[in-house]
């Protein structure tokens, strides 16, 4: 028996005593051990151009990019907006935590796929399937528009393997970390003028309240973790 269930997300198929039930997970890390889920978020201006020509508009939509969702962490509380998406963003694993842009570099944060013409486009990869579609879309589209009037240039590409520098190479080439857990994000974000505005302030102060709420029932639960490590220690 083949029974797709209703919710669209489950396969059950039953033969006699064996059954198998498959769900399509949302949750940026369901194994700690293993590389997580991202929602790696691609735009394409629909112009020909490549990243070393001098097409103002595509390498600002870049930049701005870069600018507001990484230096600051302004939108990563957007991006990536449970406690659990910041179990996925930690060094050594494939989902990128360095704040760099590169052409091939798999370790950094936004990367133009080798494609060029018509098909260049710029894919930021931190996004967590459980970000909202909708504000995440609105804030990486008023980056871009930010950085297009500005006409912001854009820092060195990184070829290099960004995990495997130590702190002081990453320093001495600019390269800074995303917010490393839910609450430094949205204190980040609260801070991010770009951001704020582009969500507007009923959306930003619901939107923390949440988050908030979230942190706190976070930093409140016991979990197994602690007490199969520190009960029998301490």
């Amino acid at each position: 028996m083949l029974d797709l269930l209703t919710s669209g997300l489950s396969v059950v198929f039953a033969p006699k005593m064996f059954i198998l039930i498959i769900f399509a997970v949302f949750l940026g890390t369901l194994f700690g051990a293993l590389p997580g889920v991202s929602a790696t978020m691609a735009v394409t201006l629909g112009i020909p151009f490549t990243y070393k020509m001098d097409a103002v508009s595509a390498i600002a939509f870049l930049v701005a990019i870069y600018c507001a969702s990484i230096t600051g962490g302004g939108m990563t509380a957007i991006l990536n907006p449970l406690v659990n998406s910041y179990k996925r963003l930690v060094p050594g694993y494939e989902a990128p935590c360095y704040t760099a842009w590169s052409a091939s570099n798999r370790s950094a944060l936004i990367r133009i796929p080798a494609a060029r013409g018509q098909a260049t486009r710029v894919e930021l990869r931190c996004p967590d399937p459980a970000c909202n579609p909708y504000l995440a879309l609105t804030v990486c589209l008023a980056a871009g528009l930010d950085g297009i009037e500005k006409k912001m240039t854009p820092p060195a590409e990184i070829t290099g393997n960004i995990f495997a520098m130590s702190p002081a190479e990453r320093e001495a080439k600019g390269i800074h970390s995303l917010p490393g857990t839910l609450h430094d994000a949205v204190a980040a974000m609260q801070k991010d003028e770009l951001v704020c505005s582009a969500l507007g302030e009923h959306i930003v102060s619901q939107y923390v309240a949440g988050k908030e709420k979230e942190w706190d029932s976070y930093r409140t639960h016991v979990s197994n973790w602690e007490i199969e490590k520190y009960l029998v220690t301490y």
